[in-house]
């Protein structure tokens, strides 16, 4: 289990459709307060986007280096699974993700 600001990053199991996306780099999240983002780069990353359009699940295929400009850089294990959760906060109207 890995943390970056507002990403909690879980080992999953591979999720039975196609990915939406298979790159060497991928933005996790974009920060809305500062407009930087949470990127992995890797040899290979697919990408299982969420209803919400939000990235969901990744696999990685190398090792996988997820860095961001106010945190300290993170480096996934090769060939895993990962579920990415944002983190969220209630609000008046209702929960929204946390601003990073």
């Amino acid at each position: 289990m890995y943390r970056q600001g507002d990403l909690l990053i879980v080992r999953a199991e591979r999720p039975d459709r196609q990915p939406n996306a298979v790159s060497g780099d991928a933005v996790l999240a974009f920060g809305e307060a500062t407009g930087h983002a949470h990127t992995l780069s890797a040899p290979e990353v697919a990408v299982w986007r969420g209803e919400d359009g939000q990235v969901a699940t990744i696999a990685v295929r190398g090792d996988g280096v997820l860095t961001h400009p106010e945190h300290a850089t993170i480096v996934l294990p090769p060939e895993t699974v990962w579920r990415v959760l944002r983190q969220r906060e209630h609000a008046p109207e209702g929960a929204v993700f946390l601003r990073d």
